[in-house]
């Protein structure tokens, strides 16, 4: 029951990185127009006699707007509604009369490059991939929409499909594909929730998974985020340019391998899952008007390790636990109608 779970978490984890990683937020990071990249590093100096896995990624990621609709549709039957409007709460009934129209879709692709090391006492089953530098090459694209429905919900929707492999399986590219259907609701000025699900392809494996998620505004200075089952952030903003938060997440990433791993066996491709709790501290800070930089170091825990082919698991580890480092960087441009609205008003 624990290994199904910790498997779930691990391809979860891998439809986070197939669409980059967002620091502080899951879902603004699907409307917001930017440029992304990232350096992240995965290693622990204390142990090396023990089962770790090291890891050194870089990834670059866009989020393109394609199309842009907006308007807003009166309805007069409503009127009514103005009567019930005394304090500032009471604002949600105008929402009956006054139904905004909007919708806008975004291409997106991720690039990313990942050198990795497993090293350690469970050595003895595999050979190629154990104690050598296994280099993996990522590519993924897709677009994501958002569409405001009537009295304060709104859809979203996904599909991202891509791949990842090392130098010796990027002859025989296996796909991922991801695809998410969810909708939300403006619950307040200072609330919105978000619920759904995605369903993940990669590996030969069908995964769906529901989520749900909220964005809380706790006070002037105060935020909290989640997206569960796979990340919660509690944040404080000190001043207008600097954020600092707690987060809690699941990571993890997905790819081939195309070695003679098992000295019994020829070299075919494999398919390889690794995932992790983190926990530790996230620093931001917005440098420009739109370039905002961002840092974070801490633990990481529940470390999972998989090889399989396409009728079996073939090897299962739980290596040490380790310690992260993680730089992003995110410049904006255009115009992103989530921001200017509910964004804005949790913000």
């Amino acid at each position: 029951m624990i290994r199904n779970i910790k498997s779930l978490f691990t391809i979860l984890a891998c439809f986070f990185t197939l669409y980059g990683h967002s620091q502080i937020r899951f879902l603004p990071a699907f409307f917001r127009p930017s440029l992304e990249m990232e350096v992240d590093y995965l290693s622990n100096p204390f142990k090396k006699d023990a089962a770790l896995m090291e890891t050194l990624s870089a990834n670059i990621g866009a989020v393109i707007p394609v199309k842009t609709k907006l308007g807003v549709k009166m309805d007069w039957s409503e009127l009514k509604q103005l009567l019930k409007v005394r304090k500032l709460k009471d604002l949600k009934y105008l929402t009956r009369i006054v139904q905004p129209k909007a919708k806008q879709i975004f291409w997106n692709f991720n690039v990313n490059g990942r050198q990795l090391e497993y090293t350690g006492k469970f050595i003895s089953p595999i050979q190629d991939f154990a104690n050598e530098k296994n280099y993996i090459f990522g590519l993924s694209t897709g677009i994501t929409g958002l569409n405001y429905l009537k009295r304060r919900f709104f859809m979203i929707y996904a599909f991202n499909a891509g791949f990842s492999e090392d130098a010796n399986s990027i002859e025989k590219i296996h796909p991922n594909a991801t695809v998410v259907l969810g909708a939300g609701k403006l619950h307040s000025l200072k609330l919105y929730s978000y619920w759904g699900m995605m369903v993940f392809y990669t590996n030969y494996r069908i995964l769906p998974i529901p989520f749900i998620g909220l964005e809380a505004k706790l006070s002037k200075k105060w935020h909290f985020s989640a997206t569960l089952p796979a990340e919660m952030s509690l944040i404080h903003r000190i001043n207008k340019k600097i954020k600092i938060s707690a987060r809690v997440a699941y990571d993890g990433f997905t790819t081939g391998l195309n070695n003679q791993i098992f000295p019994e066996t020829e070299a075919t491709r494999y398919g390889l899952r690794f995932g992790h709790l983190r926990v530790g501290p996230v620093f931001e800070a917005k440098i420009k008007k739109k370039t905002r930089i961002s840092a974070s170091l801490g633990w990481t825990g529940f470390q999972q390790l998989q090889l399989s082919n396409k009728r079996e698991v073939r090897f299962n580890d739980q290596p040490n636990a380790s310690f992260y480092a993680q730089i992003h960087c995110s410049h904006q441009f255009g115009k992103s109608l989530f921001d200017s609205s509910i964004g804005a008003m949790i913000q």
